[in-house]
């Protein structure tokens, strides 16, 4: 015959039993739960980048140059290559979860036009500050900064052959590139067509063929040379020499 106490005694081990088993299942949700909400917090869509060719569409959400627009390539060995529509350029680029880095390290030195120039920073800037980058449901790509600001929109390019064709550049223009070249005084210079500028300076006028350079863009003509480092130049006229820096 069972005693009272040992009725007591069975009713707290099943009452722990029954405890201990609560404790279990709450913990398994408890575990299920976090694990849903690891793979579902801060989930992005991501994009196999390797081996990828891309238009620029957009800089911080403002339209690019229709004729020039900045490219880019991402190599599946990390190589980082394209074109800013003015200077190509080369470097590193790495994506580690949903984190993303692009490392333009070098970038070409040829001057082109204000606009194409100004562009050019824009996107290198733009480039610089990106932290991940997201896919699109229309195949596109948003590359964002770590302020989750969308800073370029690229679209993919098809056709290889594309990034590596060369980009209108020295086209004729009516806009005017301004230096200050010292006691030469401003110098203004546009492009007239492939390979050549006019330069005013002094007023007197040049008109110069693109020579070839190790570095820069240099044009010679009619007993001038005009050498250009992207804000930087080099005025030579005769034996004179005048160091020139960009104002617009």
């Amino acid at each position: 015959m069972t005693g009272k106490g040992d009725i007591y005694g069975l009713t707290r081990v099943a009452l722990s039993i029954a405890a201990v088993c609560a404790c279990l299942l709450l913990s398994g949700c408890s575990q299920d739960d976090s694990l849903n909400g690891d793979s579902l917090e801060g989930t992005r869509t991501l994009i196999e980048l390797d081996d990828t060719r891309w238009n620029v569409s957009s800089i911080d959400g403002n339209d690019v140059s229709e004729q020039s627009p900045p490219n880019l390539e991402l190599k599946g060995d990390g190589e980082l290559a394209g074109n800013t529509g003015c200077n190509a350029f080369f470097g590193r680029w790495s994506v580690n979860g949903t984190a993303a880095s692009f490392n333009a390290a070098g970038v070409g030195l040829r001057a082109c036009e204000p606009k194409l120039m100004e562009q050019e920073r824009a996107f290198l800037d733009a480039l610089a500050a990106v932290t991940t980058a997201d896919a699109n449901p229309d195949g596109t790509l948003s590359m964002l900064d770590g302020s989750s600001v969308v800073r370029l929109s690229l679209a993919p390019l098809v056709d290889a052959a594309a990034v590596e064709a060369p980009v209108p550049l020295d086209l004729p223009s009516e806009t005017w590139s301004r230096f200050d070249c010292g006691e030469a005084g401003p110098l203004e210079f546009r492009f007239l067509g492939p390979e050549t500028i006019e330069v005013m300076v002094g007023g007197e006028r040049y008109v110069m063929p693109r020579q070839q350079a190790a570095s820069g863009a240099r044009y010679v003509g009619d007993g001038a040379e005009f050498w250009n480092k992207g804000d930087e130049a080099l005025l030579a006229i005769g034996d004179r020499r005048y160091e020139c820096r960009r104002v617009n």
